[in-house]
């Protein structure tokens, strides 16, 4: 009896031991850390050298058409306006999916620049001519809805000033300049490597 028991209490004891062995083992891995995670705030901190101020005077048509079951009515207004913004790629906003990390490489893409914040300046827009195909009726509303127009206009005539005036390059030559230089330090990896692609370019060979 006694030898019995002796017997069931080592196969209790061993069932334990299995049983904790079993559980540990079973237990998830921590992840590793991703070095990435970070990332996001220190990209934030080369916003300001990512972007470009830019400010321009336009002058442009804004046309608006009432159609009607006879005849269209159709009001234009041409305006001088002041376009403010900042030209550059928002780096705060940046998708994680555009960032990559191959052992000591990091790699970001960038999609194309574009006008950050636009908006006009606090002069009004000068309105340099009105015209009316109405023969009644007031084309005050109609004049309004084609001073939106035009200044939607002078707003998508961005890219075309800034291409014009280099600042297009100068802000890519600055952000690729800003990201080798200071991420490797912002991410404490003074070893990495930082290569910037553009969507709009194609990467050298």
């Amino acid at each position: 009896m006694t030898l019995r028991l002796a017997a069931l209490l080592a196969l209790a004891a061993v069932g334990a031991g299995l049983g904790w062995w079993l559980a540990g083992g079973l237990r998830p891995v921590p992840a590793a850390p991703d070095p990435l995670a970070g990332l996001a705030p220190r990209l934030a901190l080369v916003q300001d050298l990512a972007t470009a101020r830019l400010t321009f005077r336009a002058i442009v048509r804004g046309e608006q058409i009432e159609h009607g079951r006879l005849w269209n009515n159709t009001d234009e207004v041409l305006i001088s306006t002041t376009v403010s913004g900042d030209w550059g790629f928002d780096l705060a906003r940046l998708d994680p999916e555009r960032l990559s990390l191959a052992g000591d490489l990091l790699t970001v893409r960038l999609p194309p620049p574009r006008l950050l914040a636009p908006g006009f300046s606090d002069q009004p827009a000068t309105l340099l001519d009105t015209r009316t195909s109405r023969w009644i009726g007031d084309p005050g509303p109609g004049h309004l809805a084609a001073l939106r127009a035009a200044r939607t206009q002078a707003l998508a005539e961005a890219p075309t000033r800034v291409t014009a005036l280099g600042l297009d390059e100068e802000v890519r030559t600055a952000t690729v300049r800003a990201l080798t230089t200071l991420l490797p330090g912002l991410l404490g990896q003074p070893g990495l490597r930082v290569a910037v692609r553009f969507d709009d370019r194609a990467v050298a060979p």
